[in-house]
């Protein structure tokens, strides 16, 4: 199981920015287009936080299978964080299969900021320079990482797993008729 990293970017659109205030990143289910199971996010071996907490708000959450809850990203609002690590796991066999074969079924990562979903910048398969997203994150993928001499020997592919995460959210200000928009990276 090998490593890469991922660039998560979630958008807030919010009237009132105010500094300090903290923000909880919350988790939501793992989620697949290919087998349509959903899973709880900590079915896999991702950090934990020392109580896990359910956060579901309504009825529709329930119903619709959600399964909101807390995680160990947090940050403050309208200041920079620093790269940190949110814990250090070594993978059991059990869990790097679990792993496998969630990357292998397509599985997404799906998490809530500010009651936001959590969004991927894609590019656009038309070729357009206009901004796509995604929602959620894929848990990994298949690929070679190692250039030209692994294609041209034809290496078996390896399954990637993301674990590095960078928030990157937009604010968004209204002051007397002018609209202007600050990004922060956390």
């Amino acid at each position: 199981m090998h490593s890469v990293l991922v660039n998560i970017t979630t958008l807030l659109f919010l009237s009132i920015g105010i500094k300090n205030d903290l923000l909880s990143v919350k988790v939501n289910k793992l989620s697949s287009t290919k087998t349509q199971l959903p899973y709880h996010y900590y079915f896999l071996q991702y950090c934990k936080p020392k109580k896990i907490l359910n956060s579901a708000e309504n009825l529709g959450e329930v119903l619709r299978g959600d399964w909101i809850e807390n995680s160990v990203y947090e940050f403050h609002m309208r200041q920079e964080t620093p790269c940190k690590v949110a814990c250090k796991v070594k993978l059991n066999a059990e869990a790097a299969k679990n792993f496998k074969e969630k990357i292998g079924d397509e599985y997404r990562v799906n998490m809530i900021l500010d009651n936001l979903s959590v969004a991927v910048i894609r590019q656009r398969r038309d070729g357009s320079q206009s901004t796509a997203y995604e929602y959620g994150f894929r848990v990994g993928f298949k690929g070679n990482y190692a250039g030209l001499s692994c294609i041209l020997q034809k290496a078996p592919l390896r399954y990637l797993l993301l674990i590095y995460v960078t928030f990157v959210t937009l604010l968004y200000f209204v002051r007397a008729k002018r609209r202007s928009i600050l990004s922060i990276t956390t």
